[in-house]
């Protein structure tokens, strides 16, 4: 069974009644949001659904499983999509991004005494998260391309020995 078909229908019926009811400023904000962000306007109401769901989770304790989840499904399932994919370039980007998901975790368990010091770190955590495996910012990508393949790849990867030229 697949929810997405149906979490799609009901939202776009909840934006038909947006849309027809006497609520003008709200089928304004979210036409101007749905323009701003160009996607759909069920997308949008589909977020501002799952922001206060997440919020409750959050301030009952939940933040890292808010976090895992975040950090987890979407790169899982965009990693199936680009395996299945006849390109590389959406494996780079997955690859790693898990590489630096891998790494992330592993810090902060062995820092966690400085995680636990910083307020609201599970918010930081998937601003950072979401900015690596977002389509328009793919800053996994620019980890690597900035840190970890100028100072890691050399330390693992073994570069061929330079060919001397014979006269």
């Amino acid at each position: 069974m697949d929810l997405m078909p149906k979490a799609q229908a009901f939202l776009e019926g909840a934006v038909n009644k947006i849309e027809s009811s006497e609520h003008k400023w709200a089928s304004d904000g979210l036409s101007i949001l749905a323009e701003k962000a160009n996607t759909d306007k069920w997308k949008i109401l589909g977020l501002f659904t799952l922001i206060p769901v997440m919020l409750i989770v959050y301030l009952l304790g939940g933040g890292r499983l808010i976090v895992n989840l975040i950090g987890f499904l979407y790169p899982a399932i965009k990693s199936f999509k680009a395996i299945e994919s006849q390109t590389s370039k959406d494996d780079v980007q997955w690859l790693t991004y898990w590489i630096i998901y891998g790494s992330f975790s592993i810090s902060e368990h062995a820092l966690s005494f400085i995680v636990n010091a910083i307020p609201h770190y599970w918010l930081i955590k998937i601003a950072f998260l979401m900015w690596c495996y977002l389509p328009k910012t793919q800053g996994a990508t620019k980890v690597y391309d900035k840190l970890l393949k100028p100072y890691v790849v050399p330390a693992i990867v073994p570069q061929p020995a330079p060919v001397k030229k014979t006269e």
